[in-house]
């Protein structure tokens, strides 16, 4: 089990939501290991090129960097005991998953690098947790981040068969100009702590600017 990690929070999750967040789905038996990502027609893609301007002022100039720039690293997660296990391309998803101990947790970190904004917009407007975790249906209310140029986080859990412990489930997700970019960290029996996930997720964005 990971270590305890006291951090403090670079950012406030704006409490929109009570205790009603976590959302449950009993009876499935499908693995993350297993979710396959939507494969897009195009070939792979290592940079992006903006040919339109975003609804959003704040961040109009694209962002032009390879995957392995705008993802972290193993270094950046602040708890010990965690390896890479595989980096998985799907254009324009781009995605690494990282193991803790005896498996016990797992993260995920993922960027699609788009074309244009308003595809990195519409992306993350459409996305919950349930398209991505089908054993987890995505809570109705949800926390606003104060990362990149909007961001949410959202709890979720699930029991898997044959176990008599609850599997959590976070996860964030945030777009700035012509990309979008999502952390969900699995774990046994309780939840990784919110700001703990969500200095990650920061991170994360900063490598993208």
């Amino acid at each position: 089990m990971e270590k305890e990690f006291a951090c403090t929070n670079r950012r406030t999750i704006l409490q929109t939501a009570g205790a009603g967040l976590v959302a449950t789905l009993a009876g499935c038996s499908s693995s993350e290991e297993n979710r396959t990502e939507p494969v897009s027609d195009s070939s792979p893609t290592e940079t992006a090129r903006v040919t339109e301007t975003s609804s959003t002022p704040e961040r109009r100039d694209p962002i032009d960097k390879t995957p392995e720039e705008l993802l972290v690293t193993v270094d950046d997660i602040p708890i010990d005991g965690y390896n890479r296990v595989s980096f998985d391309k799907w254009n324009p998803q781009f995605r690494k998953i990282f193991d803790g101990p005896n498996r016990a947790a797992r993260l995920f970190v993922q960027v699609n690098i788009y074309d244009s904004i308003s595809q990195s917009e519409s992306h993350y407007n459409s996305t919950v947790m349930s398209d991505i975790w089908s054993q987890i249906s995505s809570p109705d209310e949800s926390n606003e981040l104060d990362i990149a140029v909007e961001g949410k986080y959202y709890l979720g859990k699930f029991q898997r068969a044959g176990n008599n412990y609850d599997r959590y489930v976070s996860f964030v997700k945030f777009r700035d100009a012509n990309i979008y970019g999502q952390l969900m960290w699995a774990i046994n029996r309780q939840p990784i702590e919110p700001q703990i996930i969500e200095n990650v997720a920061e991170t994360m964005y900063e490598r993208w600017r």
